[in-house]
């Protein structure tokens, strides 16, 4: 996880949308029945899990969330994630897949990750032997003790397929995610395109600024 110092200057460099969650879920105990469902957790009448989850925002509010984030972590500040693309389109080839749930996890030495996992339209974990992060893959079972050893009370964030796609409608190599707080101090998850070489994340304008963040429901 890295955490430098973001400049004005990103804030108008050429780079991509940026997206944000529209779906989390708070931390839940992790048993044996909730390794491969997540399927618990439901808005009434409404079935969160759906390729569509997912909406631009422009880069004035990211940039407010994220000083928002700076502001509530003052020994954490920038916080930001790179995932693979081939790892992501991996994931969503399976047809089962309407998005994919990044997820909060710590390894052993303590060092903060997120681990992307396929999610199909009934809320379930589609479980496969390999999980990318930023310098490698684990399999499965290390990715669960990994996700098991994150103590905070988010657990992880859903995205739908349609918000890769566009992320993906332009020519980039990865993603970026990056730690945010709203308003109503809510923890969103930022996401924007990573080119090659670029070290860090970098947010230009776009024409949305649209939410629709339910709450977690046990």
């Amino acid at each position: 996880m890295k955490k430098p110092l973001f400049k004005a200057t990103l804030f108008l460099a050429a780079a991509t949308l940026v997206f944000f969650v529209l779906y989390s879920c708070t931390k839940q105990p992790l048993t044996p029945e909730l390794k491969t469902k997540k399927s618990t957790v439901f808005l009434p009448g409404d079935n969160p899990f759906k390729r569509t989850v997912g909406a631009p925002i422009n880069s004035v509010l990211a940039q407010h969330w994220i000083e928002n984030y700076n502001k509530a972590n003052l020994m954490d500040k920038n916080t930001f994630y790179e995932i693979d693309r081939k790892a992501l389109e991996t994931i969503l080839s399976d047809p089962s897949c309407v998005g994919i749930g990044l997820h909060y996890a710590m390894d052993e030495d303590k060092k903060l990750h997120i681990l992307p996992i396929g999610v199909n339209g009934d809320g379930e974990w589609i479980k496969t032997n390999a999980i990318p992060t930023e310098k490698d893959i684990i399999d499965w079972e290390t990715a669960q003790q990994w996700i098991a050893n994150n103590k905070g009370i988010m657990e992880w964030h859903f995205f739908g397929r349609n918000t890769f796609e566009r992320l993906f409608s332009q020519p980039c190599i990865g993603i970026w995610t990056t730690l945010a707080l709203n308003d109503d101090k809510e923890r969103q998850l930022l996401l924007t395109r990573k080119s090659d070489e670029e070290m860090s994340p970098s947010y230009v304008e776009d024409v949305e600024d649209e939410s629709y963040c339910p709450p977690c429901k046990k």
